[in-house]
């Protein structure tokens, strides 16, 4: 009997510092980690839902083929090399192509008053007839500059089937982010995101 008690004993003594060290040890690995992240995770958590579901897993590459302004010259992604690029894909006759250029002028305002405007570059891409596209671009009050992926280069190489789409560019000309329809683009978590991605 006295040896039972004394087992007994001897195991609540050593088991029990163990099991708190293990609890312990449980706890630090599940909350350490989490505040430590909190930052990050809460300013993700601010950019509208579109950005965080249209984040890229795979790496892929802004292509360097061609498109042209509306007085024909021409471009690729090589002329904004180091700038962060907000590639839209658009439609004269797509009433939410009027929502998502009107977001994206908003931005382009805040940007030109942050001196910021060489770092980010606003590249709106139609296609079809430049006479409509200046025509929308007049009647709808868009001072951006825009774009007409003439052949279609763009438009397939992104396997663009609905618009408005829009790509974010990194500086390496890596595509961060492909989002469909349009968001809320003139928003302070935005605008905050496109300049830590700048600078």
């Amino acid at each position: 009997m006295r040896r039972l008690r004394m087992g007994r004993s001897f195991l609540s003594v050593v088991c029990r510092p163990l099991v708190f060290v293990a609890i312990l040890a449980f706890v630090q690995a599940v909350c350490v980690p989490a505040l430590g992240d909190s930052g990050e995770d809460e300013d993700i958590a601010k950019l509208p839902k579109a950005f965080i579901a249209g984040e890229l897993k795979e790496v892929i590459k802004m292509p360097d083929r061609p498109f042209f302004d509306l007085s024909g010259k021409e471009f690729s992604a090589k002329n904004f090399e180091g700038r962060v690029l907000i590639v839209a894909f658009w439609a004269p006759w797509s009433l939410e192509s009027v929502a998502l250029l009107r977001e994206l002028q908003a931005i382009w305002d805040h940007l030109n008053q942050k001196e910021a405007k060489d770092k980010i570059v606003f590249l709106p891409v139609s296609y079809g007839d430049a006479h409509a596209v200046q025509s929308f671009c007049k009647e709808y009050g868009i001072a951006l500059t825009v774009y007409l992926d003439t052949n279609r280069a763009l438009f397939d190489y992104f396997d663009v089937r609905a618009i408005p789409l829009t790509l974010i560019v990194d500086r390496g000309g890596v595509v961060l982010y492909r989002i469909d329809g349009n968001v809320k683009w003139d928003s302070v978590d935005v605008i905050g995101k496109l300049l830590s991605m700048a600078s």
